[in-house]
């Protein structure tokens, strides 16, 4: 996994590289202005007569970027650069790179006003070395017209350590942000580049090793870690050769109600797909013919139903003798919100021992309820949307959208369950846990069903005697990334959850056999 650093971790981070190992700061500005350098070398190669300009900001980006126009000049390469501000405000590592620059007869233009920009307006490529990770409010002021210019101008841009104007632990986008075809980010990611707009704007990612030491983290783990290929190959359920249907896990799943019938087939066969090896179907009585012919591989059990078409109170003593059968219960696709379905859920996620995986409606019909969550002893998952965790929480779905890590805090704290939290990113957080950053998945994944086919994935590799927090964080790379396949073969639009459901077998396949 990559970690994700705050602005604050990365500070401390070099805090400690120079303080603890006596790597000075200017040793770690020579590595990064060096990282910039190979990535316009890579540009130079397909465009060798291409104008260079690098911009710099009055602080250590701008230090970052000094280093590397005096790298190209000495390479006879034609660049141009240009402070933005007065140099008299340079200090420390990025006065003594600008000083070495004027000893080097390397001209630095300082810029007052767009207008001076002009003159650079045939460059081909843009070196964006304006801010970093320093700031934490919108852009404006000539910084920001600057930032518009580089925009419109039509050039390559490679930003250093952000793009500048995304802000670095959220990669919000307050004001004026410039929209990078390369980042080169020093020493490890920051949150901005793994959040919308920042992921968006940043174009490729490229992590520039500057030399600061692995161990560093180890005095202060990050608390956010990006999910990445190699992480997921060491998660997925084991095989065996001898193994038969029951090593694979028995899985009970309680979905569907009246007009509702898609959910309950999707989550059932997704946990087949994901390699359980028995899943029986709870399903209200007059369902039963439907779903019988719409999964084959799927055994069904019909319960007594309400009026309205849903799964009854009634039915508990039944259910029950299916819950003693399975080793893990999935509850919620389908359910409707019909009361008497309400008072079985809370019965169950009361007094079932089982490991559980919560969705959907199961998720609405706890709202208000959620120290029963609190009280479970065995393993439990939420899988919410922002919608179905701000019923949890009892806030607006604005408040939870608009600051998702904040609330995905909240509800572990409330219920100590492993939250997979829907979203792009997916973030997935349990109790002690840092939170996790799925990197894969797409915009085809906004479309009725692919949540129920995630939920079944997680059932099946939690069946599969998968820890309930590696369940979730492999479940949801590898349902982002059947998404990634059939947009690479198609594209994200026309992506329905089926496809998902057929896609699983080869992405599991590829993710296994990668190297």
């Amino acid at each position: 996994m990559e970690p994700l650093l705050t602005a604050k971790e990365m500070r401390e981070a070099d805090r400690l590289t120079i303080e603890e190992f006596g790597i000075s700061g200017l040793v770690l500005m020579e590595n990064a202005g060096l990282a910039v350098v190979d990535e316009v070398e890579i540009h130079l190669e397909e465009n060798p007569d291409d104008f260079i300009l690098i911009l710099c900001g009055k602080g250590n980006n701008g230090g970052d970027g000094m280093v590397a126009a005096r790298h190209l000049a000495n390479q006879g390469i034609p660049i141009s650069v240009a402070l933005i501000g007065q140099s008299d405000a340079l200090k420390g590592d990025a006065r003594i790179q600008y000083d070495i620059l004027q000893k080097m007869k390397v001209p630095v233009h300082e810029i007052q006003t767009l207008e001076e920009l002009e003159p650079f307006s045939d460059a081909d490529c843009i070196v964006d070395a304006l801010l970093g990770t320093g700031i934490f409010g919108p852009v404006t002021g000539l910084m920001g017209e600057v930032i518009e210019w580089i925009n419109q101008s039509g050039a390559r841009v490679i930003a250093v350590d952000l793009p500048s104007g995304i802000q670095s632990d959220t990669g919000a986008c307050a004001g004026n942000c410039v929209l990078a075809d390369v980042t080169v980010t020093m020493a490890a990611l920051k949150r901005g580049l793994a959040f919308h707009p920042g992921r968006d704007l940043a174009g490729e990612i490229v992590i520039a090793d500057i030399s600061m030491p692995d161990t560093v983290f180890d005095s202060f783990p990050p608390a956010m870690w990006l999910v990445e290929l190699e992480d997921v190959q060491d998660m997925l359920p084991l095989r065996f050769p001898n193994g038969h249907k029951g090593t694979y896990g028995k899985i009970a799943v309680l979905a569907g109600s009246r007009g509702m019938t898609g959910a309950a087939s999707l989550v059932s066969q997704a946990t087949l797909r994901a390699g359980a090896g028995l899943t029986i179907l709870g399903i209200p009585e007059s369902l039963n013919p439907i779903l019988e012919t719409q999964c084959a591989e799927v055994m069904t059990r019909p319960f007594v139903e309400t009026s309205a078409g849903s799964l009854s109170m009634k039915a508990l003593p039944e259910i029950e003798k299916l819950i003693e059968w399975a080793d893990i219960l999935i509850l919620g696709p389908g359910l409707s919100m019909d009361p008497d379905t309400g008072e079985l859920v809370r019965h169950l996620v009361q007094f079932v021992e089982l490991p559980l995986v919560i969705d959907a409606d199961g998720l609405n019909h706890l709202a208000g309820h959620v120290a029963l969550l609190k009280a479970r002893k065995s393993p439990t998952i939420l899988t919410p949307h922002c919608g179905e965790l701000a019923r949890l929480l009892g806030d607006s779905p604005d408040t939870v959208c608009n600051d998702r890590l904040t609330a995905l805090d909240r509800i572990v704290d409330q219920t100590d369950c492993v939250c997979v939290l829907k979203g792009s990113p997916t973030l997935i957080k349990g109790p002690d846990d840092p939170t996790y950053v799925n990197s894969t998945g797409n915009d085809g994944l906004a479309t009725a069903g692919a949540g129920d086919v995630l939920t079944g994935i997680i059932g099946g590799f939690l069946a599969q005697n998968v820890d309930a927090i590696e369940a979730a964080i492999a479940s949801v790379y590898v349902h982002g990334d059947a998404a990634d396949l059939f947009a690479s073969e198609f594209s994200e639009r026309g992506l329905i959850a089926g496809d998902l459901l057929d896609l699983l077998p080869e992405i599991l396949f590829m993710i296994e056999t990668a190297e």
